[in-house]
């Protein structure tokens, strides 16, 4: 029988063929510190009348006994081949982020789950991405609408990541992406803008970033790590600090010039921040995006900090940006993405070439390892259950990305995370991410998502530039054939009735996207608004329950702090279609 594992072990050696191991047998489990293993890694041996671990660490035996498991899910004889088994991790770190701000605050529930699965598949390493959403004591009217997560919740997730031996790294964005702070009056004393920008994140012009040059602003975070950090038993301490936007152009502007430009007066401000948190005993790691902007900037980077260095395209150049870190001894983590961002189905291509690059650029230059992202901006409309594909991957190549390279990402999904009686959801996920080609335009955007996300854009522009009609059909056809089984999967887990909720509304979205992208070539107009009132009114009307179905899926994983945001990004479109948007149930 030929063993589905995930992640791949380094060495797997079939002893004896005539042997059998019986899976009940006692298994004798030695920890020996000397170990060539080191404390992640371990020996497995099934032998007649024997099971034996040897692991450099209760790490490496918790994992012997996750790869032991994936070998009884497949044993349908209760006995296996005799095996000898020799693995250890390629990275100390195995990470994901999950951004849980934007809008979707996941519930404990369903964070339980998804933390077992990423036990499951070796990864040690879980970030969730804070601008908001921690109910910190003395901020009340910035947490208040969005359900987030308390200091005893954290707490609880700590304890559930370190049964697991993964480590919880708290993270607080603390430069910019705090608009949904500093919109508040009481707040946009901090702001490098508190007029407000026009900024990707939001529909309204708000602040957006902190302004470097005010004391104030180091004794107003210095407040939320005192009270935040103390709930985690990491060491290290995630401070974001990406796409500082208006840096420079507000109330910075002379501290700017003094310091001699953005890249300078950024990296100031960075020193701070990084003096602050070792005041807290931690390790700051912070985004790499302005910081690799100015590159001769890199040989003054102070080295205590950790860079994560994050690039999501098909071919980002990990590569050469991870041989310049290495070169001024950086230390790093590289950041692909699981490209399900800004899509219905996900992205698969991209998704596999991101992850593949960034681990091969990782093990060449000595990268402490990868971190995936899961973002989710304009409303987090993307399942859970869609992310998968990425979470997997992301296992599977930081842990030993030679095996994990060609992984059967489907034989995995339907046999070891969903367990699929059918072997249906591992082709339908995989295949579902690739929906999206025949009408991807640059760097394999969502262009259907996009036609949704943002409709008021004209004939000449991104998305609808990039829509044919016979790259629209084509992605109509595939996406009837890869759901054509949808019905028939029969996934053997908790949440089975939410992943069929999740992916009929994936496909009737990317459906809807394709047939409403048709019938604007087909009426030749330059905008959506222009469509005729009948076209308009049969769109609308197809896309009311749709937004229901959203609000349904939402819930059944999140908390309700964050729907009626995420479905109010719908509004625009309803607007182009001219219908009215529903009330919200908190204006009922």
């Amino acid at each position: 029988m030929q063993y589905l594992f995930a992640p791949v072990p380094r060495k797997i050696q079939f002893d004896d063929a005539a042997a059998l191991c019986m899976l009940d047998t006692q298994v004798e489990e030695t920890i020996d510190r000397t170990s060539p293993f080191g404390r992640e890694g371990y020996l497995l041996k099934l032998a007649p009348g024997k099971i034996t671990i040897v692991a450099g660490g209760e790490a490496g035996a918790f994992y012997a006994r996750g790869t032991l498991e994936q070998i009884r899910m497949q044993s349908k004889a209760a006995a296996a081949p005799a095996m000898t088994i020799e693995d250890s991790p390629e990275f100390p770190v195995r990470g994901i982020m999950l951004d849980v701000s934007r809008d979707k605050v996941p519930t404990m529930e369903n964070l339980f789950r998804l933390i077992d699965r990423f036990a499951a598949l070796k990864l040690n390493h879980l970030e969730l991405y804070i601008e908001h959403t921690y109910a910190y004591q003395n901020h009340r009217r910035v947490w208040e609408h969005s359900s987030p997560f308390t200091a005893e919740e954290i707490r609880a997730l700590d304890d559930y990541c370190a049964e697991r031996f993964i480590e919880l790294v708290p993270f607080q964005n603390s430069f910019g992406h705090l608009h949904r702070w500093l919109k508040f009056d009481e707040y946009k004393f901090l702001a490098e803008t508190p007029e407000g920008i026009e900024h990707p994140w939001s529909r309204d012009r708000e602040p957006f970033s902190l302004c470097p040059a005010d004391p104030k602003v180091f004794d107003f975070l210095d407040g939320l790590y005192r009270e935040y950090l103390s709930n985690f038993r990491s060491a290290n301490f995630c401070v974001g600090c990406d796409e500082t936007i208006e840096i420079g152009t507000g109330r910075s502007k002379e501290a700017c010039r003094k310091a001699g430009g953005v890249g300078k007066l950024y990296l100031e401000y960075l020193k701070k921040l990084d003096s602050l948190v070792r005041k807290h005993r931690h390790t700051m790691i912070c985004y790499s995006d302005i910081i690799m902007k100015h590159p001769e900037l890199l040989k003054e980077f102070p080295r205590d900090v950790i860079l994560q260095h994050w690039g999501y395209s098909a071919f980002f150049p990990f590569e050469t940006d991870a041989a310049l870190l290495e070169k001024y001894q950086i230390p790093f983590m590289l950041v692909p993405s699981n490209a399900a961002y800004s899509s219905f189905g996900g992205r698969t291509h991209r998704m596999l070439c991101n992850i593949r690059a960034a681990a091969f650029a990782a093990q060449k230059h000595h990268a402490l390892g990868l971190v995936t992202t899961e973002w989710g901006d304009w409303g987090h409309w993307t399942a859970e259950c869609v992310s998968m594909t990425g979470y997997l991957y992301t296992a599977a190549m930081s842990w030993n990305p030679a095996g994990g390279r060609d992984l059967d990402l489907a034989g995995v999904l339907d046999t070891l995370v969903y367990r699929d009686k059918n072997h249906v959801i591992g082709a339908l996920l995989r295949d579902l991410g690739n929906v999206y080609l025949p009408t991807a335009g640059w760097d394999e955007a969502a262009n259907l998502f996009q036609l949704v996300h943002r409709p008021q854009r004209a004939a000449d522009m991104p998305p609808f530039a990039d829509f044919d009609t016979a790259s629209l059909r084509q992605t109509l056809t595939e996406l009837h054939r890869v759901t054509a089984s949808l019905e028939t999967m029969a996934p053997e887990v908790s949440d089975a009735a939410i992943l069929h909720m999740e992916l009929t509304w994936a496909r009737d979205m990317l459906e809807f996207a394709a047939e409403l992208a048709l019938d604007f070539l087909k009426e030749n107009v330059h905008y959506l608004r222009e469509l005729t009132a009948a076209t308009r009114q049969r769109h609308a009307n197809r896309l009311f329950p749709l937004i229901e179905r959203h609000r349904q899926n939402f819930l059944a994983r999140g908390r309700a702090g964050g729907v009626n945001e995420s479905v109010g990004w719908f509004d625009p479109l309803l607007e182009e279609l001219g219908a009215k948007a529903p009330r919200r149930r908190d204006q009922e």
